[in-house]
């Protein structure tokens, strides 16, 4: 936390991924019966007020492995094995009450680096969990912020990026929601971006 109240925020996250990647290989070689990476050992100890980060982290560490194990032509049932795996790592991992942090980070990961993915990872969700769709939906939209080709507003925005994508107006909305978050944060030391 020395880094700055701002930078600390990207800080912790990249630790929780860092961490949560080491434990989950030394620890538990990678399987899926992994429990307590967020909860025991040296984690155990994490300030409060790391938690949602170190948890968004953990979500990063997950998904980006997971989705490795899938391409555009997976089968549906292939793609509910990995996100039943994911699904259960995240819960397995996290403390009480940040479940969610890290499995928003699923859709950070798929709209990011599998893009070709996201259909059939949001169809297959809908029909997995509902909880775990909607927040699928609002890490795209944290994906759709960090988007490139989003930076050169207002030309293609992510707000227009997200009316385009949104399979339904439910999705829309909770895709809103995941770009207001970054569009805070990133901007907080610079207000009149939120004037303009």
């Amino acid at each position: 936390y020395d880094v700055g109240d701002f930078e600390s925020i990207w800080t912790v996250e990249g630790l929780g991924h860092v961490y949560s990647q080491r434990t989950w290989q030394v620890q538990w070689d990678c399987s899926e019966d992994a429990r307590g990476i967020l909860v025991d050992g040296q984690a155990a100890t994490m300030p409060d007020k790391s938690q949602t980060m170190m948890h968004a982290g953990l979500g990063l560490c997950l998904a980006e492995s997971l989705m490795k194990q899938l391409t555009p032509d997976s089968t549906t049932k292939e793609t509910e094995r990995v996100l039943k795996a994911f699904i259960k790592l995240c819960q397995n991992n996290s403390r009480p009450g940040y479940v969610g942090c890290a499995l928003e980070s699923l859709g950070l990961v798929t709209r990011c680096f599998n893009f070709p993915m996201v259909g059939l990872v949001a169809t297959v969700l809908a029909d997995l969990d509902e909880t775990a769709w909607e927040l699928f939906w609002r890490g795209a939209g944290r994906a759709l912020y960090f988007s490139p080709g989003h930076m050169v507003q207002p030309l293609y925005s992510p707000w227009i990026a997200a009316e385009e994508e949104a399979p339904n107006d439910r999705a829309l909305d909770i895709l809103k929601a995941g770009i207001s978050w970054p569009t805070n944060i990133v901007n907080m030391r610079h207000p009149e971006i939120f004037e303009d």
